[in-house]
């Protein structure tokens, strides 16, 4: 989260070296949140979607980090399409 409020919300085939990344664009603070799905670029469109008049530009959105979460966790809990099988 960066100090005005934004939250980028996005998807990675990497996500540890994503965040990585993250930690040297500047000052804000890591919110990590990774859920193992089988089609991370249609769930991040659904949740872009999801989510969109909170949209500030690109993955930036001005979202509280609960609204965020539940979105995410409710798009996953919704299709078994994304759900990854244990």
């Amino acid at each position: 989260m960066k100090p005005d409020g934004l939250y980028k919300i996005g998807a990675s085939h990497e996500p540890q070296e994503r965040l990585d990344q993250a930690n040297t664009w500047g000052d804000f603070e890591s919110v990590y949140e990774s859920e193992e799905v089988t089609d991370c670029a249609k769930l991040e469109k659904e949740v872009h979607q999801s989510l969109r008049k909170y949209q500030a530009k690109g993955e930036w959105f001005k979202v509280s980090e609960d609204l965020a979460m539940t979105t995410i966790k409710e798009l996953v809990n919704e299709s078994f399409n994304y759900a990854v099988a244990s």
